[in-house]
C-alpha cells in the first residue's frame, strides 16, 4: 500500500471510530457506563482475598483518599494498617476529612456518602 493509501485508510478508521464514539460514547457504539473513581476502587478491593480493610477520608464522588490492607493474620491488623495508609495519604493530599473504615472483610460498613 502506497503512503497516501494508508493515510486515507487511517482518515476512514478515524471517522468510523468517531461516527461511533458519538453514537454512544464508545468505538463499538454502545453506550458504556461511566465508573467512578472509587466505584473502580471499590470492585478492586472486592477481589482481594479475606481478612482485608477500606479507609477513606473526603467525598466519595468528588475528593477523596483511601487505604486499604489485606492478607493479615487477623481483621485488627488489617483495620489499623488501613487507616494508617489513608491517614498518610490524607496528609499529603490535605483532605481535612478523617479517615474512616468503610469495609472490614466483604462487609460495607458505611455508605459512600457518609461521613
Amino acid at each position: 500500500m502506497s503512503a497516501r493509501e494508508n493515510r486515507v485508510a487511517l482518515a476512514f478508521c478515524l471517522l468510523a471510530v468517531g461516527g461511533c464514539m458519538r453514537s454512544g460514547g464508545s468505538p463499538m457504539g454502545i453506550a458504556l457506563r461511566e465508573m467512578t473513581q472509587f466505584e473502580s476502587e471499590w470492585k478492586n478491593y472486592q477481589r482481594l482475598g479475606s481478612l482485608k480493610a477500606l479507609a477513606v477520608a473526603g467525598d466519595l464522588h468528588g475528593v477523596y483518599v483511601s487505604g486499604f490492607a489485606f492478607a493479615y493474620p487477623i481483621q485488627a491488623l488489617a483495620n489499623d494498617e488501613a487507616l494508617e495508609n489513608c491517614e498518610e495519604r490524607r496528609a499529603d493530599r490535605r483532605v481535612e476529612d478523617d479517615c474512616r473504615l468503610y469495609a472490614i472483610g466483604d462487609d460495607q460498613i458505611q455508605e459512600a456518602g457518609a461521613k
